[in-house]
């Protein structure tokens, strides 16, 4: 929509060709449980910014969840896709702001703190919290997701990465460039063929960097740990522990 808003198009216009895009892309990556789930709840986006609406993250994720078991309900119990995605959706609404709070009581209290000492000294008006960095959002974004799924990983796969954390740092950022690259060389190819493979080698050295810093952080010793299957019994134990403590949790989100 930040896109096509650049071209004054008018918003309702901006709303159906955004929501056919979602639509499209969905269906060409394969319709796979995760990106059925994000689009869903990106498409709720759309309609809570046409229709003024106040936009709740849970609340989309509940009706998102709802609607694909409804269609399908084995992908509850069989689909691990679906599963971790959701899992990990919950990690980002309620395991982030936990986390965060922890880097604020370490980092950030402590640099207003001596920098307010600075500032009294001076007689200048103390210093508010620093606004938190893009990196910052990614690391605790990425530990919460890691977090929630990890049971699940480990049930699944029986084995967990310590390293990616920090791979993601240097991946997640270019991710957003890397499918709007991708688009703009399908765009650029209903133009002409030349325009189409200029814009590739753009979208090739993003992709190729990506894979190069994940081929990288792969031969660290712990980018992979085994640890064995899991039975289901403390699976379940775990995350009906943790769906207490999310129903505990005040509703802020």
């Amino acid at each position: 929509m930040r896109f096509l808003g650049i071209f004054y198009l008018p918003l309702s216009l901006t709303f159906w060709l955004s929501g056919a895009s979602i639509v499209m892309f969905t269906m060409l990556t394969g319709a796979s449980a995760s990106v059925v789930r994000a689009s869903v709840m990106g498409l709720l986006v759309l309609i809570a910014q046409k229709s003024g609406r106040i936009y709740h993250m849970r609340n989309a994720l509940a009706f998102a969840g709802a609607m694909m078991i409804f269609h399908n309900p084995a992908i509850l119990r069989f689909d691990a896709s679906f599963q971790l995605s959701f899992l990990a959706t919950l990690g980002l609404l309620y395991g982030a702001p936990i986390i965060d709070g922890w880097f604020e009581k370490v980092k950030s209290r402590l640099k207003v703190f001596l920098r307010n000492i600075k500032l009294i000294a001076e007689n200048r008006e103390p210093f508010s919290e620093p606004k938190k960095s893009f990196l910052r959002e990614i690391f605790v974004s990425t530990l919460a997701a890691q977090i929630f799924v990890l049971p699940l990983l480990i049930y699944n796969f029986g084995q967990i990465s310590f390293i990616s954390p920090m791979a993601n740092l240097f991946v997640l950022p270019f991710i957003p460039l890397t499918m709007f690259l991708g688009f703009v060389v399908g765009a650029a190819g209903f133009v002409s063929a030349s325009l189409s493979q200029l814009v590739g080698w753009a979208a090739w050295f993003v992709a190729h960097y990506e894979l190069s810093a994940i081929g990288f952080f792969a031969r660290f010793p712990f980018a992979a740990v085994e640890l064995g299957k899991w039975s289901i019994i403390p699976l379940i134990l775990i995350y009906a522990w943790v769906f207490w403590k999310i129903k505990k949790t005040p509703k802020r989100l």
